[in-house]
This record gives C-alpha cells, sequence and structure tokens, in this order.
C-alpha cells in the first residue's frame, strides 16, 4: 500500500527530537542524516506567558480549574516550556484521575484543582531523571558546562549569573571556554537560557533544580571546598 503513488504522495510523517538535534555543532551535525533529506524542521519555540497559560488551561477548562496561584507556580517551574508543561500536567491529570476512581464520580460543574496536587506534579517530575536527559546529552560539551555553572551560581533569590561570573568558573573548568562559549550555549539551548542585559539564567525553574540537586559539580582546583564547606542551598562555597 505505500509502495502505491495515489497514497504514499499524501502521506506526512513527523518526527519529534529536541530541538538541539538538528542543530549543526561546531564539529558537524550531530545525526546521522541531513534534516533537509528528512524533511522541513519546525522549531517549537518556548512560549509566551499568555499561550503557555492557555495551553495548562485550554484542555481542561470545561471541568477543572487551577487556583491563580498555583497556574503561576506553573508557569515559574515550567517556564513556556511545551515540553516540561506537558510533562507537569499530565502527572496533575493522571492524578486527578485516579482520585476520581476512589472517590467515584466526581461532581457536575468545574472543579478546583488542589495544590497538594500541583506541587505533587512537579516533585513527580522532578524525581524523574529520565525527563531531565536532554538537558545534558543533546548539547556540546561547551554548552552543558555553562548549564552547570548557571546553576551553581544561581537559586531561587538569584535567577541569573553575571557573565564575568560565568568566565571565571568555565575557565578553571577548560581555559577554551570563554565569551564563545556562552554565546554558542544561548543560541544552542535558547529553550533552556535566557539572558538580560550581562547576565544568563536558565528558564525553566524545573531543570535548574534538577541541575542542582542531581548533578555533582566538580570541585576547582582554587576553591577551597573541604568536606561541608559546599552549601548545597545556596550552591556556593561556605564562608
Amino acid at each position: 500500500m505505500l509502495n502505491d503513488e495515489a497514497v504514499y504522495t499524501h502521506l506526512a510523517f513527523i518526527v519529534a527530537m529536541p530541538d538541539a538535534a538538528l542543530q549543526p555543532g561546531r564539529d558537524g551535525p550531530r545525526v546521522p542524516f541531513r534534516a533537509g533529506e528528512l524533511g522541513y524542521p519546525v522549531r517549537l519555540l518556548v512560549l509566551d506567558p499568555d499561550d503557555a497559560r492557555d495551553l495548562i488551561t485550554a484542555p481542561i477548562r470545561t471541568h477543572l480549574a487551577y487556583q491563580a496561584s498555583d497556574l503561576e507556580l506553573l508557569l515559574r517551574e515550567t517556564g513556556g516550556h511545551p515540553y516540561y508543561i506537558h510533562l507537569v500536567c499530565s502527572q496533575i491529570i493522571t492524578a486527578i484521575q485516579a482520585q476520581q476512581r476512589r472517590i467515584g464520580t466526581p461532581t457536575r460543574g468545574r472543579q478546583q484543582i488542589d495544590s497538594a496536587l500541583v506541587r505533587a506534579g512537579l516533585e513527580a517530575v522532578l524525581a524523574n531523571k529520565d525527563a531531565f536527559h536532554h538537558v545534558l546529552a543533546d548539547n556540546t560539551p561547551g554548552t552543558s558546562a555553562v548549564l552547570r555553572a548557571v546553576a551553581a551560581l544561581t537559586g531561587p533569590e538569584r535567577p541569573a549569573a553575571r557573565r564575568a561570573r560565568l568566565r571565571v568558573r568555565l575557565r578553571r573548568l577548560d581555559p577554551q571556554y570563554g565569551d564563545g562559549t556562552l554565546a554558542w550555549a544561548i543560541e544552542e539551548r535558547p529553550d533552556l537560557l535566557f539572558e538580560q542585559e550581562d547576565e544568563i539564567g536558565i528558564r525553566v525553574n524545573l531543570v535548574a533544580r534538577w541541575l542542582r540537586r542531581h548533578v555533582i559539580y566538580p570541585l576547582l582546583e582554587g576553591d577551597g571546598l573541604a568536606p561541608g564547606s559546599f552549601d548545597t542551598q545556596t550552591q556556593e562555597p561556605r564562608r
């Protein structure tokens, strides 16, 4: 059937993959084909707040509603990234369905989603290491180093790090890392990194939190870090 011209000329195939996989690296393509032979790559960008809010609420608008504070929490934690919106919202809806099966038929009308389920959904995604495999695996080594460095130098009260501090940390990891590494990282992973004035941050709070919680930062020569001298909350040396 697929060999029938009347059939195959009307078929379309969609291949979903991380955006970074289609971007040529400094050493050439990182995929075993040329994107032009596969078809037309369509980049799914990070959504603006209005579109992200709509993606979160529209599928459930007729029967479920988020509290305003929980909706803002989801926007902050996902950074408008469609992939993480999908993961977190799927966790929340699955938990609601399981709860409804336990208590019987849900009441009519729109139900407000319990804040505890929202936070449980975020924590469930954060605990799933496979959800973050692409964060470091789909980049050039320099970009992965930038993501680690940004996560190490930022925190809940400090969402972005100054370029000067990032340059110092990167060069202590590898003398070849510098301004070009930072520029390429932002170009390679605009879905994860943002820049404002002279600072760079990670736009998806879930990703930043995962990096701080699970990625072991190497002790750099000159850091003077002895056991117990590294503050895991601030990701800074204790003085």
